[in-house]
């Protein structure tokens, strides 16, 4: 199965570049919207057009929940920096009609996308509750999960490093490279955006590692 993974957009329409016809999976990793430079108008209409290459293809194309989505999802809570309030007459209800198209985590074996990443010691925290849930055994079922229930504020805490009062580490839409970095989850090898990195960089061994793709790169994989 050959894959290409694609880091945080922020408005931007490179992957427009991408031909989806050599790959049998495309998965975005997250925050779509937000940015630095490009304007409501072009970052609506960019939003617009992934969602309906979703639609356009729906087995092939996975969308993950970034930081940035989620604040205009499930406003007012989950704020983060870079909100245009400006943008969020439009962008909540986009988020929330097609809330179905877009999940917080994605999962092949033990291969795992999601935003922003999981450290052990975060999912130690709460292996009983994931343990309790009625979704399949995969990870990212469970994490989907939550995400559509009362507690999904569990996969968004903001950990002291990005400037939480409240937890001592991120969730999943949340987490530094630096709580991952060497404590990314036993056992699986997870590919990860976020954190700003100036090359495409892959930590680990053969059973456990992590592939930070924040970049202006995208990253091709094949899965056996």
């Amino acid at each position: 199965m050959k894959i290409i993974s694609i880091g945080d957009i922020h408005g931007r329409k490179t992957w427009k570049q991408i031909d989806p016809s050599k790959y049998d999976k495309v998965i975005f990793v997250g925050d779509y919207v937000d940015s630095f430079d490009v304007q409501n108008e072009d970052m609506l209409s960019n939003l617009l057009d992934i969602i309906q290459f979703k639609k356009d293809n729906m087995d092939k194309v996975v969308l993950l929940l970034g930081n940035h989505d989620i604040q205009y999802m499930f406003h007012p809570e989950f704020r983060c920096s870079g909100f245009r309030a400006t943008m969020l007459a439009s962008l909540y209800p986009l988020f929330n009609e097609n809330r179905s198209l877009f999940q917080c985590a994605y999962q092949i074996d033990n291969y795992l996308w999601t935003h922003a990443g999981i450290s052990n010691s975060w999912y130690k925290k709460y292996e009983e509750y994931f343990a309790s849930l009625e979704s399949d055994e995969t990870i990212a079922s469970r994490i989907n999960e939550i995400s559509n229930s009362s507690k999904n504020w569990i996969l968004h805490e903001v950990g002291a490093i990005r400037g939480g009062l409240r937890y001592d580490e991120g969730g999943i839409t949340w987490a530094d490279r630096s709580e991952t970095l060497g404590n990314s989850l036993n056992g699986y090898h997870q590919i990860v955006g976020h954190t700003p990195i100036a090359k495409i960089t892959t930590f680990g061994n053969e059973s456990t590692s992590i592939t930070y793709i924040d970049t202006k790169e995208f990253y091709e994989s094949e899965i056996k």
